[in-house]
């Protein structure tokens, strides 16, 4: 969301509204509003008491937002033209005010929901399909979630949608030619958090094979969870050598870690978007990932394998690995794809077809 925010700066003048009702800490009356300027944009969150009665507290929110916009609009003279969501579960908050202060509403949809995974349920569905039927654009972030948002809620979107890739900020993620330098111990990283669908164990079988085919390499893997589990495979597959684990690191240290890299790996069995393949690529480094979702839209340089499929993995990594990538070619077409410059027009776009309805 807020390289969305960022690709649009000096053409958009955006003020975020945060909403969460997750805090049952003391500290907390029956809400708290911290004002902030985050990377130089302007955000206002607001945290309301989960201990709250559920029917009160969703009157209560409302109430809240409703002097917030009030605020806005009369006190700051801040009249939103377009009030720009993300995920389709902020539409309940935001219509009553998109429809109170006629400012339409644009989604942009990023939940893997709309791919079958996790499956929300009839009811939670229905409530998408009124959301995407109120808006006045839908941006998905891929192709398959537009086809997915029709397939799931039987909303009809393509005449009023537009596919946005997740933007990258290639200031931090970029290709640099001192890195790029032959060696005999092969570069791979993975990016993401220990869950389920990032499918670690494969990842980790896959690096047994290619140890076997003799490649000498090292695996870094970055991101949070509990990695107890992967550390009692990393010892079973005798990789302790191999792997180095970093936890979860800010993109200045991940783009430092991308550029000395030969290769970027994504093992997910459910995946929309994910934004470490722009920004790989930006970086200069081709990426090998699991055909799902809509990865297949963001590779430029690279392969794709089948899920859980451990011999197309090591197979992909090594036919990658054996081929000569031009990585500042590769990065120039990513900015392009991915950059700031290019998001942002396409945004910029968007709204001003909205806004000239």
């Amino acid at each position: 969301m807020q390289e969305h925010i960022k690709s649009t700066e000096g053409m958009v003048n955006n003020k975020v509204l945060f909403i969460s009702a997750e805090s049952t800490l003391s500290k907390y009356n029956w809400h708290e509003r911290i004002n902030s300027v985050e990377e130089g944009i302007s955000v206002t969150r607001y945290y309301f008491n989960n201990s709250l009665n559920l029917t009160f507290l969703n009157a209560y929110i409302r109430l809240i937002l409703m002097m917030f916009f009030l605020e806005l609009i009369f006190v700051k003279r801040f009249y939103p033209k377009i009030i720009h969501i993300h995920f389709y579960q902020s539409y309940f908050w935001a219509k009553l005010y998109s429809t109170i202060f006629k400012i339409p509403i644009v989604i942009t949809e990023h939940w893997s929901a709309f791919l079958g995974w996790p499956n929300i349920g009839e009811s939670r569905y229905k409530n998408a399909a009124k959301a995407f039927n109120y808006a006045r654009k839908i941006l998905p972030v891929s192709l398959k979630i537009q086809k997915g948002i029709t397939a799931y809620t039987g909303v009809k979107i393509d005449h009023k949608s537009s596919v946005i890739a997740n933007a990258v900020d290639t200031v931090v993620f970029k290709y640099k030619k001192q890195y790029e330098v032959k060696k005999n111990l092969k570069q791979l990283v993975f990016i993401g958090r220990n869950a389920e669908e990032k499918d670690i164990p494969t990842l980790l079988q896959g690096m047994v094979e290619i140890k076997k085919a003799g490649i000498s390499f090292q695996l870094h893997i970055i991101g949070g969870g509990d990695y107890y589990p992967i550390d009692k495979l990393i010892n079973q597959y005798q990789l302790g050598n191999e792997i180095i684990q970093h936890g979860q690191l800010d993109k200045v240290a991940i783009s430092e870690i991308l550029e000395q890299s030969d290769l970027l790996l994504l093992t997910s069995t459910i995946e929309n978007s994910p934004c470490v393949i722009g920004e790989a690529q930006c970086c200069g480094v081709p990426v090998v990932a699991t055909n799902v979702g809509g990865i297949s839209e963001l590779i430029i340089a690279g392969e794709l394998f089948e899920k859980q499929n451990t011999k197309n993995l090591s197979e992909k990594i090594i036919q990658c690995l054996n081929k000569t990538i031009d990585k500042e070619e590769l990065a120039q077409k990513a900015y392009k794809k991915f950059g700031y410059e290019y998001i942002g027009q396409q945004l910029i776009n968007s709204y001003t077809e909205v806004c000239a309805e």
